[in-house]
């Protein structure tokens, strides 16, 4: 055999060597992009199952606030007998559970028009105004 032969051998048996590992490391390359894309998958699901459990949370906490403020409120309400503190606190309580909203009690009075007894407005307290509505 040639000199130029057993060279031309090497470079296709070199050429085959180098064909067959670079095959190998392209199937490589494919079974770790799809376990990326899968790992991805995966991350994409838990967050939007993390998303849905801050809503989850959000919703629990303010249910958890609300029925703080009512056992305060009821706390209060075992802790007093006179009618007007009842209102008084009554209405601050509420205010409480609907955030910081105005609240009004309103009772019939002995003419028969409704009185206002106690309110909260905003934050502002406003208490045992005697109000005729007709």
């Amino acid at each position: 055999m040639s000199g130029f032969l057993k060279v031309g051998a090497l470079e296709v048996l070199f050429a085959l060597v180098f064909t067959l590992l670079a095959l190998y490391d392209v199937g490589q390359l494919r079974r770790q992009r799809r376990q990326l894309e899968e790992s991805i998958r995966a991350s994409r699901l838990e967050a939007r199952r993390l998303a849905e459990l801050w809503v989850e949370n959000a919703n629990w906490q303010r249910q958890c606030r609300q029925a703080r403020a009512l056992i305060e409120l009821m706390d209060e309400f075992n802790q007093v007998m006179d009618l007007q503190v009842v209102l008084d606190r009554l209405t601050q309580g509420l205010s409480r559970f609907f955030a910081g909203d105005g609240v009004a009690i309103w009772i019939p009075g002995a003419s028969g028009n409704f009185e206002l007894a106690a309110s909260v407005m905003r934050g502002v307290r406003r208490c045992s105004v005697t109000t005729r509505l007709g």
